[in-house]
């Protein structure tokens, strides 16, 4: 899940060049992502969005989400998520696999792409 949320807002920051799509896809698109529902829940209805739009659209979509705190609440989501599952995980005896799934863990709050 975290993965996916990560997924959702590089979708919206980066360029194609970095995330290897259209920059606010699932937003054109009308995908039901968290950032969608968060967003419905405070006022702001992203189905308006569902067409082409320019890079000027798209910043004030961002802003507007920001300024609503949706990406924040999004984003501590994902950090929720991250770190309720390494909880889990930690119970598990060192090893070299537990320490790869701790570090993918981390990798999916960070990633760009």
């Amino acid at each position: 899940m975290a993965f996916q949320i990560q997924d959702d807002i590089i979708d919206l920051f980066a360029s194609p060049e970095v995330s290897g799509k259209d920059r606010a896809s699932d937003l054109r698109e009308g995908k039901k992502t968290l950032i969608s529902i968060k967003a419905r829940g405070k006022g702001f209805d992203l189905s308006a969005y569902r067409r082409d739009l320019s890079d000027t659209e798209v910043d004030e979509v961002i802003a507007r989400l920001e300024s609503l705190g949706v990406i924040r609440e999004v984003r501590d989501t994902a950090r929720d998520l991250i770190r309720n599952g390494k909880k889990r995980i930690s119970i598990l005896p060192d090893s070299e696999e537990k320490q790869l799934l701790m570090d993918l863990a981390d990798h999916f709050l960070v990633r760009s792409s």
